[in-house]
Formats: C-alpha cells, sequence, structure tokens
C-alpha cells in the first residue's frame, strides 16, 4: 500500500494544472457539504422540538377546555333553577382566565310544547326580541320533539349575542353529533360544528347537562334527563397568534378533514431556486385528535451559512495536492467520529427539550429505586438541587400520604410497582416544606429497553384543580348574595335529619320565615336596596342563631332554619325571638327608616308527616296562616291545623279549576229576579246568572266552594270570561233564553283591574249578537270601593256603551253611601243580611227604607236578594223596594247549553 501511495504521487505531481484545481476543490466541496448537512441537521433538531412545545401548548388549552366545560356543567347541574347572573360571573372568570376563549353559550332543551311558553320567559327576562330560529323541531329521543335554543351568551357582545335563540340542531348533521354528545355524559370536541361562518376555522366543545344533581348512569336515562348542553369556543386565531408569538421562526396552521390527513409528521425539503434552500415540515394531531397541527420553516442561505465559510484557506490547495490521500482518511474518520456524536447530542437535546417544555415533574429511578434523573419542575416540587437528590432512594425523596385516610404510605417502591400494574392508586398529598401538603397525581411507567433498567415518574402538582372544584362546590351549595346554605344544599340538610334515628327525646323543626312586603319595597326603592335588605336580615338571622341551628336561603325574601330543641314550645318560643330581632330591625336607605317584618311558620321535621316535600308544603302554608293572621307574626304547625287545612283544601282545588278551564267545565245557572208587584203569568225581570262547576261525578259544585281558592290564586279573570261568554251565548240563542229576556252578570273585583274586558265584553256580544241594553253586570261593593277609580272608570265605559251596571251586596258598609253619585250604577241590590232580618229587626228594616230613600233621590232602582217567605215580600214592598229575589220566588235552575254558537278559547 505505501508503495502504490508513493507511485501514485509522481503520478498526480506529472498531471496538467487542471488535476492540481480538483485535487483542491474536491476536499473543500466536501467540508463546505459536511457542514451544511450538520447544519441542517441542526436546524431540524431544533425544529422539532418546537412543534413538540407547541402541540404540547395547544393540548394544554384542549384540557382546560374540557376543565372548564366540566365546571359549567357541574354548576347548572347544582342549581334548582337557571341563575343566568351565575354562570356569567363563572363564564367571566373562566374568559380572563383563558383570553383564547370567545364564547360560552349555554342551549336548553325546550320540548315542541313549551316553545312558546319558554320564549315569553325570555322576553320577561330581558330579551324582548327573542325567538327561536332554526329548522326545528327535531326529535332527540323516544320521538319526542323540541328545540336546542341558545338562552344564555358570554361575552355581551352584539355580534355574540345575535346567537341567542338560534337552535343548536338547525343544520342536518347535528342531530347524530349532539345526539352522541348527550349519550357520552362527558365533555367532547364538536367535529365539524361552528354557530356561523364568522366563527370558521374555531373549535368548538360541548358539554351536556341533564336534570337532577347527578349525571345518570346509562345512555337511555342520559337522553331522557337531557336538559341542555353547554358550548365553548376556542379561537383558533388567537391561538395561532399566541404561537407565533412564542415562537417567532416558524408558521403555524390548524387544518382538519382531508387535509389533516395529509400533513407529515416530519419532512424536510430541498428546494433551491423558489427563495430559499430548505422546508421543514411537520405536524401533530391536537384538540383530541380532531385537528393536525402543521408546523412549517424555511431557511434561506442567511439562516445556513456563515460568512467564514466563503473563505477557505489560501494554502488549503498546495497542501491538498500533497496530501489527498491522508486527508481523505482523516476526513472519513473524523466524519464518522462526528456522526455518533451528533447522534448523542441530539438524543439529549432531544430529552433536555422535552423535560424542559412539560409542566410536570419527571424523576427517573434505576433498578434499585434511586434517583438517575430529575427535571427543574421535579427539583421545584421536592425543594432540592439535582446533586442533593441524585442517587437517593424513592422513599426518602418522595414523602407521599394517602388523602382518604391521611396516613403516609409504608412502602413508597411496592407502591409504584403496583402502579406500573396498572393499579389505581389513592389520592396523593406529597409533603412539601414550603408550601405543605400538595395534592398531586402520579403516572408510572417502566423504562423498557434501557441499559439500567429502572421506572420514570411523571408528577403533576393538582392544587389548581382541587382549589377550582371545591371553589366550584361552595358556589353550587351556597347562595351568591347572603352566602347563606341554598335551597338544594338546605334539602340535603333536611333530608339527612329525616334518615337518621333520634334516640334522644328532642325534637327537630323547620322554622320558615318570609319577609312581608318586601315587593313593596323592591318596587319602591329598587333591586339594589332589596339585595342590601336580605344581607342586612341575613346578618341578623345568624347573630340570633345557635351554633347548631342551620340556616338556608329558598329563594327571593324567603329563608328557612332547621332547629333541634327539647319540644315544639320551645321552638316556637325561638321562633318569636327570631321574629322581635327582625322587627327591631332598622333598615336605612335613601334617607329613610324602613321597618322589617317577618311572618314565621314553624313545623316539625318528622317522618310520620312526610318527607322533604310534604314538610315544605306544611311550613309554606303555616307561614300563609301567619300573614293571614294579620302578619309579622308566628304559626307553629300541628297535625290538624284548621287554618293550615284550609289553605290546603284550597291549594287542592287549583289543578281542578285548571282543568275545569282548560275542558269547559263551568256551566250556567240563573235564578229570576222579579217586580216587587208582578202580576199572574208576567215574566221575571231579569235573570242573574251563576257560575256552576261540572264534577267528574257528573254533579254540579256550588261556587262557595271553589271560588275563594279561585280569588286567592288569580284565577277570577279566566272565569269571568268563561261566564260572559257563556251568557252571551245562552242570551243570543233563543233556545237558551227568552227572546226579550234581561241578564245580570257578576264580575269580581280581581276583573276589574282587567285592562282588555271591555273589549273582550264587546267582542263576545258582537260575536253572539246580543244588544247591550239586555245586559247588566254586577259589582260587589267591597270590590268598588276598593277599587274606586277603576271601578268609575269600567262604569263609565260599560254604560256608554249602553250596558246597565248593578252594585251588589250594598250596605255591608254604609260608608259606600257617598261613593253612589261617582259610581253612576243603574241598580241596587241591598245586601241579603238586612233584608232576610228586616221583619224582626226594626234597625235592619230603617236601613232598607233609608238606602231606597237614597236610591229614589238618586234615580236608582233597588234589588232585595234573599227573600225567603212572603212576610219579608210584604215588608220589602212596605220599605219601597223595585225588585225581589231569592229561593221563596224561584230557585237557581241551570241554563241549557247553546248549540248554535261555540265558544272562542283563544283569549282564555
Amino acid at each position: 500500500m505505501a508503495e502504490d501511495a508513493v507511485k501514485s504521487s509522481p503520478i498526480l505531481l506529472r498531471q496538467p494544472h487542471w488535476w492540481q484545481v480538483l485535487a483542491f476543490l474536491l476536499p473543500v466541496s466536501l467540508v463546505f457539504s459536511f457542514l451544511l448537512d450538520l447544519r441542517v441537521e441542526a436546524e431540524r433538531e431544533e425544529f422539532l422540538q418546537t412543534v413538540s412545545q407547541a402541540t404540547e401548548v395547544l393540548e394544554q388549552a384542549d384540557r382546560n377546555a374540557l376543565a372548564m366545560l366540566n365546571a359549567l356543567a357541574a354548576t347548572q347541574q347544582g342549581m334548582s333553577d337557571f341563575d343566568p347572573s351565575r354562570l356569567a360571573a363563572l363564564a367571566a372568570s373562566i374568559r380572563q382566565a383563558s383570553p383564547e376563549t370567545h364564547l360560552i353559550a349555554y342551549a336548553s332543551w325546550v320540548p315542541g310544547d313549551r316553545a312558546a311558553q319558554f320564549v315569553g320567559e325570555m322576553e320577561e327576562a330581558g330579551y324582548p326580541t327573542f325567538h327561536i330560529r332554526g329548522n326545528g323541531p327535531h326529535a332527540l329521543v323516544d320521538g319526542q320533539q323540541g328545540y336546542l335554543p341558545i338562552r344564555f351568551l358570554e361575552p355581551s357582545d352584539p355580534r355574540i349575542l345575535a346567537l341567542l335563540g338560534a337552535d343548536v340542531m338547525r343544520q342536518g348533521d347535528d342531530l347524530p353529533l349532539l345526539t352522541r354528545l348527550v349519550s357520552a355524559g362527558r365533555p367532547m370536541v364538536l367535529d365539524d360544528w361552528s354557530p356561523g361562518a364568522r366563527f370558521a376555522g374555531d373549535i368548538f366543545y360541548g358539554a351536556p347537562t341533564y336534570r337532577g344533581f347527578l349525571v345518570p348512569g346509562s345512555r337511555g336515562q342520559r337522553l331522557r334527563q337531557f336538559d341542555g348542553v353547554f358550548l365553548l369556543g376556542l379561537s383558533s386565531a388567537r391561538l395561532m397568534a399566541n404561537l407565533q408569538a412564542d415562537f417567532p421562526l416558524a408558521h403555524f396552521t390548524v387544518v382538519e378533514g382531508e387535509e389533516a390527513g395529509r400533513t407529515p409528521s416530519s419532512e424536510l425539503r430541498w428546494l433551491p431556486g423558489e427563495g430559499y434552500l430548505v422546508e421543514l415540515l411537520g405536524g401533530r394531531p391536537v384538540f383530541s385528535g380532531s385537528r393536525t397541527l402543521r408546523v412549517s420553516r424555511s431557511l434561506d442561505a442567511s439562516d445556513l451559512l456563515g460568512p467564514w465559510v466563503w473563505l477557505p484557506p489560501l494554502g488549503l490547495g498546495l497542501a491538498m495536492m500533497f496530501l489527498v490521500a491522508a486527508l481523505q482518511n482523516r476526513a472519513q474518520a473524523r466524519q464518522e467520529s462526528l456522526r455518533k456524536g451528533r447522534e448523542l447530542e441530539q438524543e439529549r437535546r432531544r430529552a433536555d427539550g422535552a423535560m424542559r417544555s412539560i409542566s410536570d415533574a419527571v424523576i427517573m429511578l434505576d433498578e434499585g429505586y434511586r434517583v438517575r434523573y430529575l427535571n427543574r419542575v421535579a427539583e421545584e416540587m421536592l425543594e432540592g438541587a439535582a446533586d442533593e437528590l441524585l442517587g437517593k432512594p424513592a422513599n426518602r425523596v418522595l414523602e407521599l400520604i394517602d388523602a382518604f385516610d391521611d396516613r403516609a404510605l409504608p412502602d413508597v417502591h411496592a407502591w409504584l410497582e403496583r402502579m406500573c400494574e396498572g393499579d389505581a392508586g389513592p389520592d396523593l398529598l406529597l409533603n412539601n416544606r414550603s408550601r405543605g401538603r400538595i395534592p398531586v397525581s402520579i403516572r408510572v411507567s417502566r423504562l423498557e429497553g434501557h441499559e439500567h433498567g429502572g421506572l420514570v415518574l411523571a408528577i403533576r402538582d393538582t392544587s389548581r384543580e382541587h382549589e377550582l372544584t371545591s371553589r366550584l362546590a361552595y358556589q353550587a351549595s351556597h347562595d351568591h348574595l347572603t352566602g347563606l346554605l341554598n335551597r338544594a344544599a338546605f334539602e340535603q340538610r333536611v333530608r339527612a335529619v329525616l334518615s337518621r334515628q333520634v334516640s334522644d327525646d328532642a325534637v327537630h323543626a323547620l322554622v320558615f320565615i318570609d319577609l312581608d312586603r318586601f315587593k313593596l319595597i323592591n318596587d319602591t326603592y329598587g333591586h339594589e336596596a332589596g339585595d342590601q335588605l336580605l344581607k342586612m336580615v341575613t346578618e341578623v338571622l345568624e347573630n340570633a342563631l345557635r351554633d347548631d341551628d342551620c340556616i338556608g336561603r329558598m329563594g327571593g325574601d324567603e329563608f328557612a332554619i332547621l332547629m333541634r330543641a327539647p319540644d315544639m314550645t320551645i321552638v316556637g318560643e325561638l321562633a318569636d325571638r327570631l321574629r322581635k330581632r327582625l322587627e327591631s330591625m332598622r333598615f336605612l336607605w335613601s334617607g329613610q327608616v324602613i321597618d322589617v317584618h317577618a311572618s314565621l311558620g314553624v313545623v316539625p321535621v318528622d317522618p310520620e308527616l312526610g318527607g322533604f316535600e310534604e314538610i315544605m308544603k306544611n311550613a309554606d302554608m303555616a307561614c300563609h296562616a301567619a300573614k293571614e293572621a294579620g302578619r309579622n307574626t308566628v304559626h307553629v304547625f300541628q297535625p290538624d291545623d284548621r287554618a293550615v287545612g284550609e289553605r290546603r283544601r284550597q291549594v287542592q282545588w287549583l289543578p281542578r279549576l285548571q282543568q275545569a278551564l282548560e275542558n269547559d267545565q263551568f256551566l250556567l245557572y240563573r235564578q229570576a229576579i222579579w217586580p216587587v208587584r208582578k202580576t199572574e203569568g208576567e215574566a221575571p225581570a231579569f235573570y242573574e246568572f251563576l257560575v256552576r262547576l261540572r264534577d267528574a261525578d257528573g254533579s254540579d259544585i256550588a261556587p262557595g266552594l271553589f271560588l275563594p281558592a279561585a280569588e286567592r290564586f288569580d284565577m277570577m279573570r279566566c272565569i269571568d270570561r268563561r261566564v260572559i261568554a257563556l251568557a252571551m251565548e245562552a242570551m243570543g240563542d233563543p233556545e237558551c233564553m227568552p227572546p226579550d229576556s234581561r241578564c245580570t252578570i257578576n264580575l269580581s273585583g280581581q276583573t276589574l283591574t282587567d285592562e282588555g274586558l271591555v273589549d273582550y265584553i264587546e267582542e263576545e256580544a258582537r260575536r253572539c249578537k246580543v244588544p247591550p241594553e239586555r245586559v247588566c253586570f254586577e259589582i260587589t261593593e267591597t270590590a268598588a270601593i276598593t277599587n274606586l277609580e277603576v271601578a268609575r272608570k269600567l262604569a263609565g265605559r260599560l254604560r256608554a256603551m249602553g250596558y246597565r251596571l248593578m252594585l251588589d251586596d250594598f250596605g255591608a258598609g254604609m260608608s259606600s253611601l257617598g261613593y253612589l253619585h261617582n259610581l253612576q250604577v243603574d241598580y241596587i241590590k241591598i245586601d241579603g243580611q238586612f233584608v232576610r232580618n228586616a221583619v224582626t229587626d226594626p234597625l235592619s228594616a230603617v236601613s232598607v227604607r233609608m238606602i231606597c230613600e237614597i236610591a229614589q233621590v238618586l234615580g236608582v232602582e233597588t234589588v232585595a236578594e234573599m227573600i225567603e217567605d212572603s212576610a219579608t215580600v210584604m215588608s220589602m214592598r212596605k220599605q219601597g223596594v223595585d225588585y225581589l229575589q231569592g229561593y221563596g220566588l224561584s230557585r237557581p235552575e241551570p241554563v241549557p247549553r247553546s248549540h248554535r254558537l261555540r265558544l272562542a278559547y283563544s283569549s282564555q
């Protein structure tokens, strides 16, 4: 070989000059190519690190979005009623913590038959133009038709608020997608879904909510209990802008669909002549695999080549001519050495870069469970430098505590091995000298194929997640205004008492507190004053309670206290003490002192008296009994409580009255009103229409049984309108009423304030072709005095249309004599107590005569009711009464239903 080299050298020297140039250029070009490859490889490794770090940023955003949706869903299911103010506060804090969140919405499941009611509720909530937009209704489960309109949006941007009312299922492909979401029972990315073109490219998540406080276990239950869906949108543009700011040398895009599948995980292309030399391409799946992050970087000559490359030593050419072979051998050896060094350097840089880019603490253990490596986060979490911790066994470095029983793990090494085998470990706390006990989650994996073997521990600090969970749990169980337990949390306390078996002689009781005339304070001074009053009442009640008493806010101006005492008598005394504390309050607002009073109902908490719902019903009834007793009183419930029993009976009438209105179960009776000096064969002067309720067994129920309940629950307007319609039909049908007959129709005090009453009367009279002069409307004296100005205006409008007006039960309050002239009535019906007693009581007879004399002066005719015998008839003639009515003359009889006309129920 040496001889061959010696022989070849003279040959190279004897060659023409171009051989020398070739000998000079060849090694120079090789060195240049080598340096360029090395630089490109270094740039590629740095680029791959950038791809990994950017992917971690987006995966963290994905995890945060799912956690925030869990928090929103938990808050909504923890509320007994939909509370937009609480959701707005939570959504605002979420957007403040996550600026890339540009849309938070909640869409409620609205059955098709409740769509109009839902739109009305939204209009009353402050959205007068709200309506459901979409191509629904849709069948979600079991053929149930409904809509999924957006009812809550954050932020309150006009462009965002334009989505209010939009049906989330308006697109044809959305229904299967949302069905999968509801079936899954957890938050997930909504593929191929967007609320509009302006949100194209953004990432949207959905989280279902269900009726009740728990997520149903089965898919069918989740579909049936589906209540709505939270939507959360991440701005793709903002995420890309953040990545661009963090990694300015790379270009980022997020793609989806078929285009995402064509994105390479890593690729290098040489593109000389296109303005740059090299293009680096990379991609990773993000957002739960629904998108792909595409990253690219272009490198030109200035990125790869320094000025020194273009200045080779001038003497290299001469040296190359004599040392070509030696340089080739040395270059080959050096190239191999550099290659191995590059591989080691690349592996080290990849590992270090990955460890620096993640937020978890990473610890590597050898086969003896000794620390071989830990990253910076692990050093901070364990509060020690790497030099101090390396080589120490894991059970000395990691002080782990089982959060369930607050005991240290007895054998950390054995626990690590069990975790490697897939066992589910307990919730753990890590001892930290400066921060105390830190909640952590630990993932353990084995180092497969490593020359030293061992384990890798990834430890995550979950303090923020625990804090958020605790805060959400507090918000879900406490009233945001007063800080007291809310209704759901208070209900749990009461149910716990009902489920326990108490062996001592003590009793548990519930004190229900309702502030008197709180609505008047709100209407007069505003809701801010009402809120301040509620806070002040809360402070007074908390200061007055004993240590073991439990208080909660039931909603509005209602509070409830769970007490334990030797007997109900002491509970009543404690409740009265609370009432006096409230009575002694002086609430100052806008320079005025406002007195505070409350009505309190006390009920025993005893399983024998029913569950929570029955106890709350009894407490509400006892509280109303206290209000009816004059307010600012305490009413203690007893099993045979007459006041509560009466209210319960009235409550039981409520669904029967609603059903009667829906099913047209009201009918009319009529009772004749005769002239005082009628002749043989003479027809009655009037017929008074009286309402009855047809029972399920076919019998007719008298009004004295159901009208008190109708008045209590503000249903008299609807019943009066039904009576007016029935009366107009009867008067317009000669088969029901004589053609020339006249009638009287009673109007309740509630109906007097019905602004549409006169228009309704006019419409029904026109429909049934009934002249106004055949109809007279009766209002009671009490209703007229209570609503004098309203009654005066109504009387004026009815008389202007040609109707007559009668003042019923006149004389019960003689102070009303002065109002007769203002009301301008046509008839006065004297109170029946005066009429019934006129024969035996001289004072009643004088009262009747005085009323008749005043009526004659005013030009008004009189009617005497409750005529039961001939002696009363003679007495009324003597006193000057014009008309008579009563069982002694004729009893009420059913009015035949008209077959020619149909009721119009549009306004009922």
